[in-house]
């Protein structure tokens, strides 16, 4: 706040303990605020590779695949537990952790 505070101790012991405290609380401060920015820094790289072209490019063609692997899906109607049918759903469970990942990314 910029305000200067004159503490005063009754003994030198006491003042030693009020230098020590606030030394230690001042070391801890500085870590935490190390730790802090360096989340910072790790949310800013990681948002300037998620907002580039590649990876939004990357983002919509999976998108595409998705529609088209749904509409593959729904067009063939493969019976439940045939080869087809298992391979659809383990592409749909694919797609499904991907776009979690990305929406994961979107909210960091």
């Amino acid at each position: 706040s910029g305000r200067t505070y004159i503490l005063k101790a009754s003994s030198e012991s006491e003042c030693t303990d009020w230098m020590q405290t606030i030394n230690e609380f001042l070391v801890n401060a500085r870590k935490l605020w190390r730790k802090r920015l360096l989340f910072i820094q790790f949310k800013r790289k990681l948002a300037n590779f998620h907002d580039s072209d590649g990876v939004q490019v990357f983002i919509a063609l999976l998108i595409a695949a998705n529609f088209a692997a749904t509409v593959t899906q729904l067009e063939l109607l493969p019976p439940k537990g045939s080869k087809v049918y298992q391979q659809l759903d383990q592409l749909d469970l694919s797609f499904t952790i991907l776009f979690a990942v990305d929406l994961a990314v979107n909210m960091v």
